[in-house]
């Protein structure tokens, strides 16, 4: 199975709005959006990506709604009280979009991936709610290895604008993905190797495992393992997707 069809460049689209007012620090992309996608990426897109077998009508946030009223917290400062040497269950819900991107005379431009000679970036971010963070935006980067395969990429390849306004700096490379609230509480995440599974023509679903590598605030260092599983859109890169994670507090 080629991966590469999985992404068209009709996604053009990489919306990120939030209080701050985030600009988008892709080149290509100059665009300011209050309203974040309010539908639904492939950790294949960025999460992209490894699927169980799940049906179109079973997919792995059917249950959206109850999700949601379960992360639902109180304290838009960092959620519950976290104390050192804790575990946390840790669990989010983001609506994302992804975009496909390809260095063409040393500027990142959308690209086709069915037809670029090069390698291919899939650079995306969300809007959704976490437990114990409460409001979330995601930030997370890609890179297809194969054809059916994509392996994390460092976020501030293309986000390092984006993050340092939120008051995130320094962050390394191998943190693939960023979940941060406006309080500036951030958790890091390495993504391992991703595989998408095509479901429907409108829809792949995946899964991949996560370790968490530190944070910002409440999570500076935190440590664990997490899983993201979704589904995403390949004609226009919409999705969702879900981290479960357990979280020490060091």
């Amino acid at each position: 199975m080629d991966l590469r069809y999985l992404i068209v460049p009709n996604s053009l689209k990489i919306f990120v709005s939030h209080n701050h007012k985030v600009q988008s620090s892709l080149k290509i992309i100059q665009m300011k959006k209050n309203y974040f996608f309010a539908k639904s990426f492939l950790i294949l897109a960025s999460a992209f990506i490894v699927t169980s077998c799940i049906s179109d009508t079973e997919g792995p946030l059917e249950e959206t709604a109850s999700l949601e009223k379960s992360l639902e917290v109180k304290d838009s400062e960092g959620g519950e009280n976290l104390k050192k040497g804790g575990l946390v269950e840790y669990k989010d819900s983001f609506a994302n979009q992804i975009i496909a991107l390809g260095e063409v005379e040393g500027q990142f431009v959308p690209v086709d991936p069915m037809t670029f000679d090069g390698v291919v970036y899939l650079p995306g971010n969300g809007k959704g709610k976490a437990r114990t963070m409460g409001n979330v935006y995601s930030f997370i980067n890609q890179v297809i290895t194969g054809p059916a395969t994509s392996e994390g990429a460092p976020v501030t390849q293309f986000f390092a604008q984006d993050l340092a306004d939120l008051g995130i700096t320094g962050i390394p490379d191998n943190v693939h993905s960023v979940t941060v609230n406006e309080a500036g509480h951030a958790l890091f995440f390495e993504s391992k190797t991703n595989v998408a599974s095509p479901m429907a023509p409108d829809r792949v679903e995946f899964e991949a495992d996560l370790i968490v590598v530190g944070g910002t605030k409440k999570y500076e260092n935190a440590t664990g393992t997490g899983k993201v599983i979704g589904y995403y859109n390949p004609m226009n890169g919409e999705g969702e997707s879900t981290v479960t994670a357990l979280i020490k507090i060091n």
